[in-house]
């Protein structure tokens, strides 16, 4: 494997590899460095990182990509992440019900305003659940973080991808 790091924060530990590319001739790097043994992971690695440099339009300029893959999340850090988002998504939708039985209240009255509240809160908590992604033990996240010096690109882009636990091979996780 090509040479990383670990970083531990808030009891998430990822490794993390630092990749100068040159010039956009240097696009290859990304596709010939080994993240890791697993070879789903690692492609999915390298494809993020090579969809990033190619959005970033890097030119002849220096792309700096930082790649991360965090360690599997356990049973305790997916319920966490789960209580975040639908925590998140009840704070939107009673917000966005109240605005509606605030705004239609005074005009329709409350026998109009109220119900339509509570339908708008339903529905888009709905959505927002729907929306939101579900997280499981042992699923990886891979981040990559890319920036360009000058040009017309964008200077400064960051990108992710989630690897569901059913999605890789579990023995080979060695790192």
């Amino acid at each position: 494997m090509d040479k990383s790091f670990l970083v531990t924060h808030n009891d998430r530990t990822k490794r993390v590899w630092n990749l100068v590319l040159q010039s956009s001739a240097d696009k290859s790097a990304i596709s010939n460095t080994l993240f890791t043994p697993n070879l789903g992971i690692n492609r999915a690695a390298t494809d993020l990182a090579s969809k990033l440099h190619q959005h970033m339009q890097p030119g002849n300029r220096p792309c700096y990509l930082i790649i991360s893959i965090y360690d599997p999340i356990d049973e305790e850090q997916s319920k966490n992440l789960n209580d975040r988002r639908a925590k998140s998504a009840s704070s939107v939708a009673n917000t966005l019900g109240t605005i509606v039985t605030g705004g239609l209240t005074p005009v329709a009255g409350p026998w109009v305003g109220i119900p339509a509240g509570g339908l708008t809160r339903f529905a888009i908590l709905d959505l927002m659940l729907s929306i939101k992604r579900n997280w499981n033990s042992g699923d990886i996240l891979i981040t990559v973080d890319g920036k360009v010096n000058g040009g017309i690109g964008q200077p400064h882009s960051s990108q992710y991808i989630v690897i569901s636990r059913n999605s890789y091979d579990k023995n080979k996780l060695d790192r």
